[in-house]
């Protein structure tokens, strides 16, 4: 069986989905925190999430590890690409763009690889 390889634009979405829930369950922490682990219910474009604590925990702490386990090139652009609030073209004081597309597309590989193991 041969094994079809995902386009830039897959991954990319790919990541971005991932990158949405572990943001919308990181602020669901942040709100137990603040309100007495009172229930939260958390919609992002119609989508309500629900998910235990320990489940949104399990999550959040599988995607840190497959941040851990990157180059550090890759894992800067992971983090600041999906997972921070960072300006357009962060990646210019770093990178050149061909480098910048070519550690992105290796870091959202192995990112996706990573948890799907």
């Amino acid at each position: 069986m041969i094994e079809q390889t995902k386009t830039f634009r897959q991954l990319d979405n790919e990541v971005k989905k991932i990158a949405n829930v572990y943001r919308i369950y990181q602020a669901r922490k942040e709100l137990r925190s603040i309100n007495d682990n009172s229930p939260i219910t958390l919609v992002l474009h119609d989508h309500t999430f629900q998910a235990s604590v320990v489940e949104e925990q399990r999550y959040m702490s599988i995607v840190e590890l497959a941040i851990k386990r990157l180059l550090e090139d890759e894992r800067r652009i992971i983090r600041n690409d999906y997972f921070l609030d960072q300006t357009l073209n962060w990646w210019c004081t770093y990178y050149s763009r061909s480098a910048y597309y070519r550690f992105k597309k290796q870091a959202l590989n192995k990112f996706i690889a990573f948890l799907s193991i």
